[in-house]
């Protein structure tokens, strides 16, 4: 059995929209291409915090008390997959830290809404 599952919802203007459910809760994620390369922006966010590639800014995320990680991926999927390089303060305040996947921070998130 997966872990999550990743539904798209659709595209306007090159940007995709997309739907994950896990065990858990929700999320909706965002995938902006990027047009001086062949590189996404990325955010999947839930109620209880968002998941953020790395052109966004965890000290931005401070600054306004969000819980958010910082996690490389070149789409959703390796988001969800792959370590947090990076967390807020409110996100370690949670218990989360860098080395966790995506999907185990997001499951944090959602219990925490």
């Amino acid at each position: 059995m997966r872990e999550f599952k990743i539904k798209k919802l659709g595209q306007i203007n090159g940007v995709i929209h997309y739907n994950i459910s896990f065990d858990g809760g929700e999320a909706t994620g965002i995938e902006i291409p990027m047009h001086q390369c062949d590189k996404y922006l990325i955010e999947v966010q839930c109620k209880g915090g968002l998941l953020m590639c790395g052109y966004l800014n965890v000290g931005a995320a401070d600054k306004i008390g969000n819980p958010a990680a910082m996690i490389s991926g070149a789409r959703i999927r390796n988001t969800l997959e792959n370590p947090a390089a990076a967390v807020s303060e409110k996100a370690a305040a949670l218990g989360i830290k860098p080395g966790m996947r995506g999907i185990d921070i997001l499951k944090i998130f959602a219990a925490n809404e």
